[in-house]
């Protein structure tokens, strides 16, 4: 019987894991980690990380553009608010 409440709180847990990984980016930025939530539930751009690339490439990714990584950038002070909306407008523009 613990045998078998065993397996099924590890597949609990392990359920529980794939929906946390489907939920959130997570985002890895001078030494720190950060929780950035999904629009829809995917593995895409689930582990990302902000090292040698710059706010422009990071904003060219469409998922993270929309699920709000711009005001992560504005945050962590890599791109001021108003040119981070200038590139959120130019490329939601070429999108379309």
């Amino acid at each position: 019987m613990n045998k078998r409440i065993k397996q099924y709180f590890l597949m609990a847990a392990a359920g529980a894991l794939l929906y946390f990984l489907l939920s959130y980016h997570i985002i890895y930025s001078n030494r720190s980690f950060y929780l950035l939530e999904k629009t829809e539930k995917t593995l895409e751009y689930t582990f990302y990380s902000f090292a040698n690339k710059k706010p422009e490439q990071i904003l060219k990714v469409d998922d993270l553009r929309y699920d709000g990584v711009g005001d992560l950038l504005v945050e962590l002070e890599m791109i001021s608010e108003e040119r981070m909306l200038d590139l959120v407008d130019q490329y939601d523009f070429e999108d379309e």
